[in-house]
């Protein structure tokens, strides 16, 4: 029902034209007053949802915060151990991405899913003039140089267990007296090396911890 406006007549309102209007107006302060109460009830329940808002904000800043303790606390770890002995690392490395422009020294195995641009270099022992037995002990390194002056036998120390455990022996004058290698080496095709006054490389692997090898003479300066 539409209120009744004096202007719009050449008279004064009826009362029942007036009793119109207050009804007409009592309809829509009810009506007002619905709308206040639902919307009311609709800021009650933004109020509840910026309250969970804020509580994940702050779980979130807490999950932030220990993230970048977790970072320094790593960042630290890894440049201590890199950088603090001058670039020799003792203790346990983790790490997803470890990058590094010094070299990196271990005295024990270093291992890695996936090493990427890596330059892994073997140490060098100089045995100098042998004859007789000599150990190799590939604590000291795997690559062995020496040189023959008479019957020599190999042993071989200082093996890793379930790895690939290789000797690299350049020997010369190797035919100043017989060689004995490893207990159970044998060479490709079932052969022997070929001797002589000048230098050869001679490699050896085992894959069962020096149970047996395997022999190949890969080099050598001489006919």
């Amino acid at each position: 029902m539409a209120i009744t406006l004096r202007s719009s007549l050449p008279r004064a309102l009826t009362i029942t034209e007036l009793d119109g209007n207050f009804t007409d107006l009592d309809s829509r302060v009810d009506s007002a007053a619905t709308d206040i109460t639902t919307l009311e009830g609709r800021v009650t329940t933004n109020e509840g949802d910026i309250s969970t808002l804020e509580g994940r904000v702050t779980t979130n800043e807490g999950d932030i915060g220990t993230l970048q303790t977790d970072i320094g606390t790593l960042q630290t770890d890894v440049s201590g151990k890199l950088d603090a002995a001058d670039g020799n690392a003792t203790g346990t490395l983790s790490a997803e991405i470890i990058s590094a422009t010094d070299d990196i020294t271990t005295t024990a195995d270093l291992q890695g899913a996936n090493l990427v641009d890596t330059i892994i270099r073997g140490k060098v022992q100089a045995l100098g003039n042998i004859t007789g037995t000599n150990n190799i002990d590939l604590n000291s390194g795997d690559t062995v140089t020496c040189r023959l002056t008479g019957n020599t036998t190999f042993t071989v120390s200082g093996l890793v267990s379930g790895s690939v455990n290789t000797v690299y022996l350049v020997i010369e004058n190797s035919s100043a007296g017989t060689i004995t290698f490893p207990t159970t080496t044998t060479f490709n095709r079932g052969g022997s090396i070929i001797t002589g006054t000048g230098k050869t490389l001679i490699i050896l692997d085992s894959v069962d911890n020096g149970s047996t090898w395997m022999g190949v003479q890969s080099w050598r300066s001489y006919s």
